[in-house]
């Protein structure tokens, strides 16, 4: 017994076992700690309403009592399980599954807060679109650099061309002087 609680107490995620009767018959430590709640009322031989009403007490829970009550057991009636992320009012990410065991003689909840894993991967998110914007600056520049490039020599060709039939001009207009010149 005492190895098994010191196990249950010692687990990342939050762990409450309730059975039909909608009496908790565990709850580790970290699921108390995970919502703040009062160890003098949630704690093995607790009813579901307290336990509700004392998550909504703590600010960790803001939803109908009674209607959270009836989505926990219409779910687990129908043996089936309930996950989601619940997002607390202080700003945590926590993933829940309540799960029917035994034909919904006992239900389990597991509670894993899940927020430095949610920051992370936004994080990661936000630096693989840093990096695609990245890519499409730098794609862009290229692009606009050939562009540059390509005005430079048109350019250039176009000087050297303007040079040239200036040149031809010029001897032209001389040659054309000469010309009337001696006539």
């Amino acid at each position: 017994g005492a190895l098994l609680r010191m196990a249950i107490n010692n687990m990342t995620q939050g762990v409450v076992l309730i059975d039909a009767s909608e009496r908790v018959l565990v709850c580790n430590d970290r699921y108390v700690d995970m919502y703040r709640m009062s160890r003098e009322i949630v704690k093995p031989g607790c009813m579901l309403r307290d336990l509700i009403k004392n998550r909504i007490a703590t600010g960790s829970l803001n939803i109908d009592p009674e209607k959270y009550r009836t989505e926990i057991l219409d779910v687990v009636r129908l043996g089936r399980d309930m996950s989601r992320i619940v997002e607390t009012p202080d700003g945590r990410a926590v993933a829940v599954v309540n799960r029917s065991i035994d034909g919904g003689r006992f239900w389990i909840g597991t509670h894993d807060d899940i927020t430095e894993r949610i920051v992370a991967e936004r994080k990661g998110a936000a630096l693989l679109e840093q990096e695609r914007r990245r890519v499409e600056i730098e794609s862009e520049i290229g692009s606009f650099r050939e562009s540059a490039q390509q005005v430079l020599r048109d350019v250039s060709e176009s000087t050297v061309a303007l040079k040239s039939i200036a040149v031809a001009l010029a001897s032209s207009s001389g040659a054309t002087s000469e010309h009337t010149a001696s006539a």
